[in-house]
């Protein structure tokens, strides 16, 4: 007990960090904002080469430590079950995003205390734990590429990000081996997590009989084309609020903002037709109606966010907000005032960090909904 108001001040300041980034990217008008991008870069990544920086042995994801979440092992009290039956019979298998914020590593070396901690008190608590009051939940601590790995559109970060892929697609195999037991499970990251989502969903699930087991794949804060993505893809993207075995994003900006502040510095990334960009006209679902359309959803459907701060207990907030997809494919979010929120916006007003603690009721709600949709028509076709 004694030590955690160590650990809650480390993953604050980490947090701090990165507001100062963006702080420091964000001002002086349009000719700092010209740069913000090289300025991140040159902050945070590796002077050295991928083969030269320290790559630890890759985790043995059959042994239940090699887990930042598990049922068998780590699980935290925020992850305690509310419908114990209907946790018994649904699992979720979740891959966090980046927390290594490190110009030393090109990979998680899995003993770098920021990024634990920061994963341990501010991620977990506030994103998987979502599913958690009707599902177990199953995340690898996996060797995740540094921040900058998607940026610097080199060899470096390539070689880091097949790292961290690998190590998911590991995961993966290793939950379905030991632990699924042919019961149904939902798919979720977010960012970093999404992105090698991806990859379980096209390498391991479609074109499998996992795909009947999977009741939707939440992959949030990274952009999925609906040009040069969906189409190359077996999971359709998800219609209403209701459908399952499909797949569900979004990316949130503050109104007034601009999105490309967010995807200009990764649209070098191909889609899935090794043609077009993944920012070309991305996927957007609406948390307030889990709807595909532009339609601006007032305040009034928000059921609670979450500051993502260290704390025992989650406690919803009502910040009042509504919000609209938007050609770009962003999500707008109208404007709001809570200091746990508008501290850490990014550069260009991007709410990246907070895709699932602003509309966290709203998800869970929804998950739920999704999930007993799923199990109902199972029961429907059973003979």
């Amino acid at each position: 007990m004694s030590e955690q108001p160590a650990q809650s001040n480390l993953a604050k300041w980490f947090l701090y960090g990165i507001a100062a980034i963006a702080f420091l990217v964000g001002i002086g008008g349009a000719a700092l904002v010209i740069y913000r991008t090289e300025i991140m870069l040159s902050l945070l990544t590796p002077e050295q080469s991928f083969g030269e920086t320290r790559l630890v042995e890759a985790p043995n994801f059959n042994n239940i430590d090699h887990w930042s979440i598990h049922p068998e092992a780590r699980y935290p009290a925020v992850m305690a079950s509310q419908d114990t039956d209907l946790a018994d019979e649904i699992d979720v298998f979740y891959i966090h995003p980046t927390t290594l914020l490190s110009a030393e590593y090109w990979n998680d070396p899995l003993d770098f205390e920021d990024s634990e901690i920061f994963l341990e008190t501010i991620i977990e608590p506030y994103q998987p734990s979502v599913f958690a009051p009707f599902a177990k939940i199953y995340a690898p601590r996996y060797r995740q590429a540094t921040l900058t790995a998607f940026r610097v559109n080199d060899a470096n970060g390539t070689a880091a990000l097949d790292i961290a892929t690998a190590d998911v697609l590991a995961a993966f195999d290793a939950y379905i081996a030991n632990w699924n037991k042919g019961k149904p499970f939902i798919l979720a990251g977010h960012s970093q997590g999404s992105f090698h989502g991806l990859k379980v969903l096209m390498e391991r699930i479609e074109g499998t009989p996992l795909a009947d087991q999977m009741i939707n794949a939440w992959l949030i804060g990274w952009p999925i084309s609906t040009v040069n993505d969906l189409p190359y893809m077996q999971t359709p993207a998800c219609q209403n609020e209701r459908d399952t075995g499909c797949l569900i994003t979004w990316n949130a900006i503050m109104q007034g903002g601009d999105i490309r502040g967010w995807f200009d510095p990764i649209q070098h990334w191909r889609g899935l037709n090794g043609a077009g960009s993944i920012t070309e006209k991305p996927l957007c679902h609406n948390p307030l109606s889990f709807n595909r359309d532009d339609e601006f959803v007032p305040a009034s459907e928000h059921k609670g966010s979450v500051a993502m701060v260290p704390a025992i207990d989650i406690k919803l907030i009502d910040l009042g907000i509504g919000a609209a997809c938007s050609e770009s494919g962003g999500l707008f979010v109208n404007s709001f005032e809570h200091g746990a929120f508008n501290s850490f916006l990014l550069p260009d007003k991007s709410l990246h960090l907070y895709d699932y603690a602003l509309f966290y009721a709203n998800m869970q709600e929804n998950a739920k909904q999704r999930t007993l949709a799923f199990l109902a028509a199972k029961e429907s076709v059973i003979p």
